[in-house]
């Protein structure tokens, strides 16, 4: 170098700092940073550099940097700069650092490189290798990942914008939010992930949307869209909101959890950390976790709200359109499904398992098929529950007559024993009580009740089972799978193929198909059935549904159908009785065995047409054959068309009779009296150990009497006893064998006895003939018969 070029270049250096230094002075607001000292690195394309500087920017904002660079472009470069923001009426302080920043200071602009920080006033702290930032907006936005921390909560994203005027954080691109909760972040968090989120810290508010998820302890969810509000100044979590496609997935493996909750909208609520409430709107669907009998399987509304206790689902309502389906037994089958306006669900166990339902507005039931049969029942309203109407049920149960059994005949046959009280041929045996009170759940149903029992493959001819009532109690059993035993109050009527029956109210076991219709305290109602055979009436009448086999009893009436005249009644009746008209009955206790067609009438029975009539302690009809049996203190009154020797024609007559037991065979139009067996009508009077009556096919003229053991005869002015007797209507004739065969006739001058081993006389004659031959009439040494 030449020695003249040395103090030039001090010159120019000494030139170029007075510049420098008046370029800056004359700025305004402006205070320039100290000198670069000597020695310190340069930017070549810099026109000055300097250290610690200090620019103002706009609402007090300063720019400090440890070194400064400026350039002939009006652009200057700081390294280790910080942009300050003190806090106003409406902001937080607010402070940017990075390892470098550069920017036109006219215009407030700055790109930010290097290790980039922003610390709020309010606690938020964020980082990210790259920033840019104007002052002018107040936006800071940060393209590459950046993170952001404020106490409980963590934001992360790909890429990032945050304004300082707002408190408004911006994530894209891979958005993250972690959120700590509990009083001391004790409770499992909530991580939310989704394309792009934006939190206002200020107002407690995120928005995230595209393919949100959020995993919150145990649980995940997912949505089109995330709201999430927050309480700011408390750093608690109130609510997400998930919207579009929305679904919250439970617990995995957790029994007492709802497995998966979908909706287009799903508002879940947190307390304290802790989930507290799910609220689903629009398509509403839950999906049941445990497969256990009686847990819930599938609920779906358009409005659905799921209380939480401890983690655990507590309680469920459904509105605008609920249907709920149940897990069945064996785990894992269909079961019990229900439908109605609305529900509320109770599960206080802990978990999914019914223990309480409230249903109104159209609600229906649907069971699933046990033994080929469906169960449906529907009511405006159903109330399910562990406790509720105990007491009433129970004091029902106490009062109630034993419910009948099986037994193997439907009625009695002369000689053998009559059924017990409560004993019907149900073709099941049922225990008395139908199963204790307690042993499930009660549902009480109420308005317009109708439960129907249906073949689940229907058969030609088959026939549904139909009861009405204005209130239903039923015993539903574990798992809620069936019913056990059922109450109805109010307005009963049971519809069953041919059969109606009617009153205030019944009980029924399902698991036996039977019926009984009661007389209600409150109404004194008797109970009625009517089917093709006529009517009964009873102060309880039992159904066997399968058969149907029929039990009433205490205070029996009714009215048997009789025969067609045309014989286009498939019910045959005795052709003792008429045609037409009714039989009328009463009885202490009437049996029905549908499978024999038996009717026994006990306890007193009395039938009667007309003046036709039969009485017995028990009364037994077969209405296949027409055959009637009685048995004890029989009593009887037919009207018969016989011979009359006086008026020599066919005349009508009453005949009575009396014995221990009674047989009519309808086929052979005979008639059996046994056991101190006594036959009666005007001029006649027949007793024996047993007396048969023949008569001809029209079952109303008489064509012969027979009688075995003791017999005793009494005729206008003639009396006879003897073994054996025999009459031939049609002739007006009387045999009779006897050791001996007595004969005794008043007579104007006294009374004569004609006695032998055999003696034929005719009604219409005076001549008697007594072993073959005519018999000659001792004349009694008294005067009169005695």
């Amino acid at each position: 170098m030449a020695l003249w070029q040395r103090p030039a270049r001090v010159a120019l250096a000494s030139f170029a700092v007075t510049f420098g230094i008046t370029l800056l002075y004359s700025m305004s607001e402006r205070t320039a940073p100290p000198a670069a000292p000597a020695g310190a690195p340069a930017d070549p394309r810099a026109v000055i550099a300097s250290r610690g500087a200090r620019i103002t920017l706009g609402d007090g904002s300063v720019i400090v940097a440890d070194r400064q660079f400026a350039y002939d472009d009006g652009s200057a470069r700081l390294v280790g700069g910080e942009v300050i923001v003190p806090a106003g009426e409406d902001r937080t302080d607010f402070r940017i650092r990075s390892g470098e920043a550069s920017g036109v200071e006219e215009t407030g602009e700055w790109r930010l490189s290097g290790t980039v920080t922003i610390e709020t006033g309010d606690g938020l702290t964020g980082s990210t290798s790259e920033a840019s930032y104007a002052d002018a907006t107040g936006l800071v936005a940060m393209p590459e990942p950046a993170s952001f921390e404020q106490g409980w909560m963590r934001l992360a994203g790909d890429a990032a914008r945050y304004d300082r005027r707002r408190g408004l954080v911006h994530l894209d691109r891979r958005a993250v939010i972690e959120l700590r909760l509990g009083t001391g972040g004790d409770a499992p968090g909530v991580r939310i992930a989704s394309d792009n989120a934006e939190v206002d810290r200020l107002a407690g508010l995120m928005w995230l949307r595209d393919a949100v998820t959020v995993e919150a302890g145990e649980r995940r969810m997912r949505s089109d869209e995330v709201v999430v509000r927050f309480d700011p100044d408390a750093s608690r979590l109130d609510v997400i909101e998930l919207t579009g496609n929305a679904r919250v997935l439970g617990r995995d493996g957790g029994e007492s959890d709802l497995r998966e909750m979908s909706a287009e909208r799903i508002g879940v609520s947190y307390r304290d950390g802790e989930l507290e409430r799910a609220v689903l709107s629009g398509g509403s669907r839950i999906l049941g976790g445990d497969a256990g009998p009686g847990r819930l399987r599938d609920l779906s509304a358009p409005e659905i709200a799921v209380d939480y206790g401890g983690g655990a689902p507590q309680r469920v309502a459904l509105d605008g359109g609920a249907r709920i389906e149940l897990f069945g037994d064996p785990a894992g089958a269909s079961g019990l499904t229900i439908t109605g306006r609305a529900m509320d669900v109770a599960l206080p166990r802990g978990g999914a398992a019914v223990d309480e339902l409230q249903a109104r507005g159209g609600v229906t039931l649907e069971f699933p098929a046990q033994e080929g049969s469906v169960r449906r029942i529907r009511a405006q309203t159903l109330a399910i529950g562990r406790d509720a109407g105990q007491e009433e049920w129970t004091s029902v149960l106490a009062v109630e007559p034993s419910l009948p059994s099986t037994t193997p005949a439907g009625g009695v046959v002369p000689g053998s024993e009559a059924p017990q009280a409560g004993v019907v041929a149900t073709g099941a045996e049922v225990p008395a009580g139908g199963g204790a009170p307690g042993s499930g759940l009660l549902a009480v149903f109420d308005g317009n009740v109708e439960m129907r029992e249906s073949d689940a493959s229907p058969a030609a001819g088959a026939d549904d089972h139909i009861m009405r009532a204005d209130r239903m109690e039923s015993i539903l059993s574990e798992g809620l799978a069936q019913l056990a035993q059922t109450r109805f109050v109010g307005n009963v009527r049971l519809e069953s193929g041919r059969i109606g029956a009617e009153a205030d109210e019944a009980v029924y076991a399902p698991d036996a198909a039977l019926f009984t219709l009661l007389v209600s305290d409150v109404t004194d109602r008797t109970p009625r059935l009517d089917d093709q055979r006529g009517f009964v009436q009873a102060e309880t009448i039992a159904i066997g549904l399968d058969g149907p086999n029929i039990e009433a009893i205490r205070d029996v009436k009714g009215v048997l159908a009789a025969a067609e005249a045309d014989d286009s009644s498939t019910t045959v009746r005795p052709g003792l009785f008429a045609a037409g008209p009714p039989i009328h009955v009463v009885a202490g206790r009437f049996v029905y065995d549908a499978t024999q067609s038996l009717a026994t009438y006990s306890d007193g029975a009395r039938l009667w047409q007309g003046s036709t009539e039969f009485r017995g302690q028990t009364v037994l009809l077969d209405e296949t054959t027409g055959d009637i049996s009685a048995e004890g203190s029989v009593r009887t009154r037919t009207t018969m068309l016989q011979n009359d020797e006086t008026v020599d024609d066919v005349v009508e007559t009453t005949t009575e009779g009396r014995a221990g037991t009674l047989f009519f065979d309808n086929g052979s139009r005979q008639a059996t009296y046994t056991t101190d067996a006594l036959l009666s009508s005007p001029g006649f009077a027949l007793g024996s150990d047993g007396i048969e009556l023949f008569l001809h096919d029209d079952a109303r003229t008489l064509a012969r009497i027979e009688a075995d053991g003791g017999v005793a005869l009494e005729l206008d002015a003639r009396s006879v006893t003897g073994d054996s007797l025999a009459y031939d209507d049609g002739e007006g004739r009387y045999d009779l064998t006897g050791d001996p065969v007595r004969v005794i006739e008043e007579m104007e001058d006294g009374c004569r006895e004609t006695t032998g081993r055999t003696v034929t006389f005719y009604a219409s004659g005076q001549s008697i003939s007594a072993d073959g031959q005519s018999a000659e009439r001792t004349a009694s040494t008294s005067a009169s018969c005695g």
